[in-house]
């Protein structure tokens, strides 16, 4: 009876239905005497019900198989579905990622203008305070030369003063004195080192004159180190 069950294909859940069965048919078989007949007639009841049973199974194979794709159809969706979430969710960590980017380097940018502008006030700052330490300097610059000049006569920073047998000038006379502080304010006031005196010398040559000891050596390396008006006009 079971190789006669999978000869017709029959299923382990049908066969199971159709054992009960099978064995309250027989059962008679106990206590009454075979008949031929009988046993043919049980034969053809058990090939009818097998028959019956593969017949079942055989209509019912197509929604094995469609229920079987709807399966397959399902899962597939869900891939679907959960690659697209994936997606999504990829998708959305990048954005999320470019907006952190673009916000540091919006900090970067406002970080260096501050810096930047930080700077500019240093900068500015510093200008203003070496110009007003310029202007104090140039205004008591003029004072102290305004003073000397008036001290010894003169009328102004390159103007001669005669006397009898003599012509000098404010430079000549700075660098007579050893005074390389008031020789380098004259300079910065426009005093011209090239000017000679009435005996054709420059400041430079009556500083070397006068230089006893390297007591004019200070005024002699300032006034060398310029040069002339009249070269740097003809350079």
């Amino acid at each position: 009876l079971l190789q006669f069950c999978k000869l017709k294909s029959l299923s382990r859940h049908s066969f199971c239905l159709v054992l009960p069965l099978l064995g309250s048919m027989f059962s008679f078989l106990n206590v009454c005497k075979p008949q031929i007949e009988e046993a043919s007639s049980v034969r053809v009841k058990v090939e009818d019900i097998v028959d019956a049973l593969r017949s079942e199974h055989e209509e019912t194979q197509p929604e094995i198989e469609r229920k079987n794709e709807d399966e397959l159809k399902r899962k597939e969706a869900q891939m679907a579905e959960a690659e697209a979430q994936t997606r999504a969710l990829k998708l959305e960590e990048e954005v999320r990622l470019q907006a952190i980017q673009a916000a540091q380097a919006a900090e970067e940018v406002r970080l260096q203008e501050e810096k930047v502008t930080r700077e500019v006030k240093v900068a500015l700052k510093v200008a203003r305070e070496a110009k007003a330490r310029m202007e104090q300097e140039r205004r008591e610059r003029a004072q102290l030369v305004l003073a000397f000049l008036k001290q010894h006569g003169f009328t102004g920073v390159s103007s001669a003063k005669h006397s009898l047998m003599s012509t000098t000038y404010p430079l000549h006379k700075a660098a007579e004195l050893g005074n390389a502080k008031l020789v380098a304010m004259l300079l910065k006031e426009g005093a011209l080192p090239e000017q000679k005196n009435s005996s054709g010398k420059t400041a430079a040559e009556v500083a070397e004159k006068k230089n006893k000891d390297g007591s004019h050596l200070e005024v002699i390396s300032i006034l060398k180190v310029l040069p002339s008006r009249s070269s740097m006009g003809g350079a």
